[in-house]
């Protein structure tokens, strides 16, 4: 398991202390070969650049944390003329110490255990765990290798594990700019009726209603809905198993006591 320690911090220059809702989470590639630790030492001692970040990690088993979560990093900020998506303002951002290539498997360990921890820390869901990329239009190739939507997926899914997705994170999740030119963090179910060329007929799909009573398994507004409560109730109902397993073999307990009680 990977150690944050907390030995740097960033000087004045890269940071505001507070005002940070930490809504995302924002992976960033740092674009040379140095050392988590060097760039560490950089942020700390170095006041010719104004950016920083919250995390830097290099798969060596120590993540060097430069701020507080709640610090708001001068991370992800768009530049004139490019329109602001996700701001510093509601992101954490981690560096991952890499040259825009692939991220080795102790990089993506490290950066799996991170993020995990700070989704649960915060109540972070799947889909706001996005790339540097996904944050203004100003088209920041970062990180570059993961700028393909079919590569960052891959890597979003380890990260998160996404195989544990509601239903609802599913059809709301942001595919980005590159599936669907013009088009900035579109959720799934909005790029497939653009991607779609007869989208009358898949609105009409999406806006079906069903009857039935509100909030139950059978009802739903359009077919989204639908889908997702059913997940929901799905989900809700595994989770009563385990305690429903228990009572069982409690149950199987007493009435062997009773047989033996009979004689």
């Amino acid at each position: 398991m990977p150690t944050i320690s907390r030995e740097y911090h960033s000087h004045a220059g890269r940071y505001q202390p507070g005002g940070n809702s930490c809504d995302y989470i924002v992976v960033h590639n740092t674009g040379n070969s140095a050392s988590a630790l060097a760039e560490a030492k950089n942020q700390q001692n170095n006041f010719s650049r104004p950016a920083g970040a919250h995390y830097f990690l290099d798969g060596g088993g120590v993540i060097y944390q430069l701020l507080d979560d709640t610090d708001t990093a001068w991370a992800v900020g768009a530049w004139s003329g490019a329109r602001q998506l996700i701001s510093n303002y509601e992101s954490i951002s981690i560096e991952v110490c890499s040259d825009g290539v692939e991220f080795t498997d102790a990089e993506i360990e490290e950066l799996t255990w991170l993020v995990q921890l700070l989704m649960e820390r915060h109540d972070i869901p799947a889909r706001n765990v996005v790339r540097h990329w996904d944050c203004h239009t100003g088209r920041k190739e970062c990180p570059a290798y993961y700028v393909p939507q079919n590569r960052w997926y891959v890597l979003w899914k380890t990260i998160t594990e996404g195989d544990n997705m509601s239903a609802r994170d599913v059809w709301e999740y942001p595919v980005g700019r590159d599936a669907t030119p013009g088009k900035q963090n579109m959720p799934a179910w909005m790029t497939l009726s653009w991607t779609n060329h007869d989208t009358a007929k898949m609105y009409e799909l999406f806006a079906k209603g069903y009857n039935g009573p509100k909030n139950t398994p059978q009802s739903g507004w359009n077919l989204a809905d639908r889908i997702c409560m059913l997940d929901k109730y799905c989900t809700d109902l595994s989770k009563q198993v385990p305690e429903i397993e228990k009572k069982v073999d409690e149950l199987d307990k007493k009435l062997d006591e009773i047989i033996k009680a009979l004689g």
